[in-house]
């Protein structure tokens, strides 16, 4: 079953991956009463994922997977069973109304040549938090591989950061934005172009987990199609729900492959720079335990 949007007509039908047992928010179960949803459950064991939103499809890993995996797999089912126009991507560590998907489905309608639309995202005090990011840089890649980005010094970067007119164009802007080349969007929500898919192809499953998004828009851009980022809100994203000590190394592999796929020769001698500095500065454990989330 699909759903269609109201205003647009679009048939679309929303994809979320669990992993790690947690809470299900309220918006997942509206879409599965509207029979919107399907959910793959990447980590099962007994025990875990008792309570599950009635009227979801239900699609179970034998083993844990990547992101990239999970989602090619999930779309391809969903596009042979439902064949929607657009598919919602989500994270499980959202709040939202559905109305905000509505709104990306609707932008996605005005236009034949958008691929991907995303909303701006806010922490729970209402704070503009990552919503589109930029290519990697020489100094980005240093400095994230050597822990400078992490726990408290993160915080502190924010609160910086907040405060640069850049910074602002990007993540804070209040209104519809087209993505110029060089910008992309992180697959925390999107709605994905069934057609672009199609076009662009799969998420390259080199990446186990991040740079997937980045890369997927960059190929999209390639192929013409444009990216859009939407006031559509307020979605509020708890980034500490799915950072770990464990997801901060599968973020340098995953950067490490995405140099390499690119040529991008400079920004991969810094990060393993970064990287050497990290294995052999002391404070970098301390940063690590406090992990709260890459921006």
């Amino acid at each position: 079953m699909t759903y269609d949007a109201r205003s647009s007509g679009h048939r679309w039908h929303a994809v979320v991956i669990l992993h790690g047992n947690p809470l299900i928010p309220r918006w997942m179960n509206e879409l599965a009463h509207r029979g919107a949803l399907t959910v793959v459950i990447n980590d099962p064991g007994d025990g875990r994922y008792c309570s599950l939103p009635t009227g979801a499809e239900i699609l179970v890993n034998a083993a844990p997977r990547g992101f990239a995996a999970n989602v090619n797999a999930a779309f391809s089912h969903v596009r042979a069973t439902v064949a929607p126009d657009i598919i919602i991507c989500a994270n499980f560590d959202l709040q939202l109304k559905l109305t905000s998907i509505e709104q990306l489905i609707d932008v996605m309608a005005a236009t034949s040549d958008v691929a991907l639309a995303a909303p701006m995202l806010s922490d729970k005090k209402g704070r503009p938090i990552f919503s589109a990011g930029g290519l990697p840089t020489p100094l980005k890649e240093f400095t994230r591989a050597a822990g400078l980005r992490s726990g408290r010094l993160q915080r502190l970067q924010r609160i910086l950061l907040r405060r640069t007119r850049g910074w602002q164009t990007r993540n804070a802007t209040r209104t519809h934005r087209p993505l110029p080349s060089g910008e992309y969007l992180p697959w925390t929500l999107v709605a994905v172009s069934v057609d672009a898919w199609r076009d662009v192809g799969e998420l390259d499953e080199r990446f186990i987990m991040y740079a997937e998004d980045l890369d997927w828009g960059l190929r999209a851009q390639a192929a013409g199609w444009q990216a859009v980022l939407v006031q559509a809100g307020p979605v509020f994203h708890e980034e500490r729900a799915t950072r770990s000590a464990l997801t901060t190394a599968l973020y340098e592999t995953s950067h490490l492959a995405l140099h390499a796929k690119y040529g991008w020769d400079k920004a991969a001698r810094w990060q393993r720079r970064g990287l050497a500095l990290r294995r052999c500065w002391p404070f970098a454990a301390s940063l690590d335990r406090n992990q709260a989330g890459l921006s």
